[in-house]
């Protein structure tokens, strides 16, 4: 039988930031309160896939963080 490989509901800063094409988009969004990491240890972040994807849907409709839409 094949085992059927689910992504891990967790993704490290590293893989979210190559998602949200860069480091510094990942921090705005951040900063925007758009993510906040699951885990924060001195050598570890942690966020939920999730809200990773759902804050890349939000960059793919145009919007950026940090941005005001008044």
């Amino acid at each position: 039988m094949k085992q059927s490989t689910k992504p891990s509901p967790l993704i490290r800063h590293s893989e979210a930031a190559e998602l949200l094409t860069s480091r510094a988009v990942l921090l705005a969004c951040q900063k925007a309160g758009w993510l906040k990491p699951c885990v924060k240890r001195k050598k570890m972040t942690v966020y939920n896939r999730a809200d990773v994807m759902a804050a890349l849907q939000r960059i793919l409709c145009g919007e950026y963080p940090g941005e005001s839409h008044a």
